[in-house]
């Protein structure tokens, strides 16, 4: 009999391709597959990580908080770490590689469901120049009488929230910004002396009540309102923005009560400690949050809570926030990502401005057109829900 090597050399050519091992690929291509399989494994590991890490309102432990912040940071560059994913999947495709190509994408997939993204809207209208404001008052109604009621009666009002950024010196935008939407109530954040010597005197005719605590740096805050106002200390307690770490400093969040259609509304101007910046902030940032929920827990009226929350959506911090039966009026109504911060830092950039509600509910909600601050206001329209029986 022939021996092997004769054997082979009379085979047809096809025969001999067919039986030869698949063409090795050029090394370049193979380390930078396996450099995207650890990138791919790496990134979907530290999300699930980062979505399972309990929440502890309450803990004091530094180890905690160093392993809470890298959470923390994890969720909020969720989005961008599924954005990533998803070109991983592009270059696995062109680089034929089918199994790291499924992989990639389910993990993009994954990074995107984790993020909150859903490809359906919000079921509520865009709030417009046409449907924002005031638009169906008699003509000397006084500034109680003035919001805008539905068909069933219940009283309807606009909220505009807006981080002024404290360097903001030009605040021409800002009322721009007020006088296309025209809404009823205003809160603002990082609000300085100097925004507040142009903003008062413009504002004083259309909103004749304001509370206001204008400070030098990023921990100012004002409130103005077309309904009677009044100050109601001592219900939230704690450094606003960027603030200084001695509790002796701390400062009140300011909380008002707007009287609306003869009901008090509590009205919560929120700018929570920047938790991004460190351990020691997200502490303080959780003793915040921690005080919202037993603020809630005892607030029988109903409540519009809007600001710098600091914190986006996807994070432990909000969904807590979330949990203490306060309505996010972006994710009940709005559309889109409602990105309010840092598109020149991290495209699509994040949503830290939000506005919470109970006993309202949101119609609708966007954001707001650039006022020359880092943030973008957030703007919203409410309808007060009907009282709640009370037993004889």
């Amino acid at each position: 009999m022939p021996d092997e090597d004769q054997r082979q050399a009379s085979e047809p050519a096809a025969t001999k391709t067919q039986r030869d091992p698949r063409p090795r690929r050029n090394p370049i291509i193979r380390g930078v597959i396996a450099l995207l399989w650890l990138a791919s494994v790496t990134l979907l590991l530290a999300l699930l990580a980062a979505f399972v890490f309990p929440l502890e309102l309450d803990a004091d432990s530094r180890v905690y908080h160093r392993a809470a912040w890298v959470a923390f940071m994890v969720r909020t560059f969720s989005l961008h770490a599924a954005g990533v994913l998803g070109a991983m999947a592009l270059l696995a495709l062109t680089l034929r590689a089918p199994r790291l190509t499924l992989a990639a994408f389910a993990s993009a997939l994954i990074g995107a469901g984790l993020a909150g993204v859903s490809p359906f809207p919000g079921a509520g209208r865009a709030v417009t120049a046409d449907n924002a404001g005031v638009t169906n008052t008699t003509e000397g109604a006084s500034a109680a009488e003035s919001e805008t009621r539905s068909q069933s009666g219940a009283p309807e009002f606009t909220l505009m929230t807006a981080n002024l950024w404290a360097g903001l010196g030009n605040v021409a935008p800002t009322l721009e910004a007020i006088d296309l939407y025209q809404p009823d109530i205003i809160l603002l954040q990082e609000y300085t002396t100097r925004q507040h010597a142009r903003l008062a005197e413009a504002l004083a005719a259309e909103y004749p009540y304001a509370i206001a605590e204008p400070r030098e740096d990023f921990s100012g805050q004002g409130v103005y309102s077309r309904f009677p106002l009044r100050l109601e200390s001592g219900r939230l307690i704690g450094p606003r923005g960027i603030a200084p770490l001695d509790s002796a400093k701390w400062e009140r969040q300011l909380c008002c009560v707007a009287t609306i259609a003869g009901r008090e509304v509590v009205v919560q101007n929120i700018h929570l400690p920047t938790a991004p910046m460190g351990r020691q902030l997200l502490a303080l940032h959780h003793q915040q949050v921690r005080q919202i929920r037993a603020w809630i827990a005892e607030e029988p009226r109903p409540v519009v809570m809007g600001g710098d929350f600091n914190c986006t959506p996807m994070s432990a911090e909000a969904g807590a926030i979330r949990a203490a039966d306060l309505t996010d009026a972006h994710r009940a109504v709005g559309t889109g990502l409602g990105t309010t911060w840092g598109h020149s830092v991290a495209w699509p950039g994040f949503r830290i401005d939000h506005v919470y509600t109970r006993g309202l509910t949101p119609l609708a909600c966007a954001v707001g057109p650039d006022i020359g601050s880092d943030h973008r206001p957030v703007i919203v329209r409410v309808r007060l829900d009907a009282a709640p029986a009370t037993g004889n």
